[in-house]
């Protein structure tokens, strides 16, 4: 896929502008745990919800949290194309219960570990960014960040203790 631009919110002092068109979002789905198991204090009405927003050159999608489903937005141009988008089924379990399912080979993984895995990668590089506080750039083909040897360094980790070393090398 082509190079694209990610911006990373996340924390309760980083919420990003709604843009116009966004229309409503659902608030928080109680089934999600709060982030790193802290409860927020706040009332609900003023808790923004879990969410994505994704902009393409012709659609914009908004999700509530990575197991919700995108809706195009804004409600114009969801309804303008509405007959011609295709039919998901339901799932057959929820996010949590899949992962259970597909452990014991009941069920198929929704996320398999070979987009699951693209995702966490780049989630950590959100994380990166957040860290250090800077814009960083990442190089996908060396898979390292090539402004910031900081934030570099956290896609490595501490060294290994040297009788570990062994488990860190590439087959």
């Amino acid at each position: 896929m082509p190079a694209c631009t990610i911006t990373w919110y996340d924390g309760l002092d980083n919420i990003p502008v709604m843009p116009e068109g966004f229309g409503e979002s659902a608030r928080q789905d109680a089934n999600i745990p709060p982030p790193g198991g802290v409860q927020d204090q706040r009332p609900q009405q003023q808790r923004l919800p879990t969410g994505k927003e994704i902009y393409s050159e012709t659609l914009n999608f908004k999700g509530g949290s990575h197991s919700a489903p995108l809706s195009i937005f804004p409600d114009a141009k969801a309804k303008e194309m509405e007959k011609s988008l295709p039919k998901v089924p339901p799932p057959p379990s929820n996010h949590y219960e899949n992962f259970l399912k597909a452990c014991l080979g009941l069920e198929k993984a929704n996320s398999p570990f070979s987009v699951s895995g693209v995702l966490t990668q780049t989630f950590c590089l959100g994380v990166a960014a957040q860290w250090t506080g800077k814009k960083i750039v990442f190089d996908r083909e060396t898979k390292q960040i090539i402004n910031n040897p900081q934030a570099n360094q956290l896609l490595w980790g501490p060294v290994p203790r040297e009788e570990y070393v062994h488990y860190y090398t590439n087959v």
